[in-house]
């Protein structure tokens, strides 16, 4: 998350803040910790120098949003979108993974494996309960599609609660999925990746800034529209640890996609900022 939140008058450079870290995400913060200052970066001759200033909050998706109205608070976010988010606070439309988050591979208790394994499309898998986060867009685009959803505030409490069979399954990005699956099997060994099926839906991650943020919201713009079109936000992806495993795409030509509609259309249709993962 990042702001031009104040300027040093001895210096002339704007600070930036942004959330500093996530124990369980830590690659994924980073990695949008690098585009940010990538985009920073090829706008500087332009809008001039800046610092980053590393702010903690290990709070919600949704509180940790408010944030942005405070001008002591955070500068930008990145997250999902969504129709409400959109309203609230300025959206940079880049998506920052090129679609990525939308291919979502299912994480499950062992027992459920062959089950879910031999699901062949929605209406079979609208008899499963998914874990989701309580705030999150997904809960509301897998609710849309008639879906049963077990909303969990704490993210955490959802690996816990597929390991005991309180919900049938967690759909994670395929970004996502093999490193939590790593980190979270220790305390639950009995937890497994469904290997044929995938969800996918049009779902862009962005930055977002506060509407008082006018300036940094036009720069972030400009830079990562700068490096989604000459394909370096491709090669920041690809060289990032979420990467790896992901590429190449078309690995994923011959997983069974349930694909599922969204409330409201969201996103560019450029090519330039969408992966095509061959599905």
């Amino acid at each position: 998350m990042i702001s031009f939140t104040s300027i040093s008058q001895e210096t002339n450079i704007a600070t930036v803040k942004v959330l500093s870290s996530n124990a369980n995400q830590q690659d994924s913060v980073d990695y949008f910790k690098l585009v940010l200052i990538h985009a920073l970066n090829v706008t500087e001759e332009k809008y001039g120098p800046y610092q980053l200033e590393n702010v903690d909050l290990p709070y919600s998706q949704e509180r940790s949003l408010s944030f942005l109205d405070d001008p002591n608070g955070l500068d930008v976010m990145h997250t999902m979108t969504n129709q409400s988010r959109e309203e609230r606070y300025i959206a940079i439309k880049v998506p920052l993974l090129k679609g990525l988050m939308g291919h979502r591979r299912l994480l499950t208790n062992v027992s459920n494996v062959g089950r879910l394994n031999s699901v062949k499309n929605l209406d079979e898998l609208r008899s499963y309960i998914a874990c989701q986060g309580t705030h999150w867009p997904d809960s509301d685009i897998l609710e849309y599609n008639e879906m049963i959803v077990a909303r969990v505030l704490k993210f955490e409490a959802m690996f816990d609660m597929v390991s005991r069979g309180r919900c049938d399954y967690f759909p994670r990005a395929i970004q996502e999925i093999t490193p939590e699956f790593e980190a979270f099997r220790k305390d639950h060994p009995n937890l497994a990746i469904v290997p044929d099926v995938m969800l996918q839906y049009r779902s862009p991650t962005y930055f977002f800034v506060g509407k008082r943020n006018l300036a940094l919201a036009q720069r972030l713009s400009e830079g990562l529209s700068t490096l989604a079109e000459s394909g370096q936000l491709d090669e920041l992806i690809k060289q990032s640890p979420i990467g790896k495993g992901v590429f190449p795409l078309s690995q994923w030509q011959n997983t069974r996609i349930i694909r599922l509609d969204t409330p409201t259309a969201l996103g560019t249709e450029n090519p330039n900022y969408w992966f095509d993962v061959g599905l």
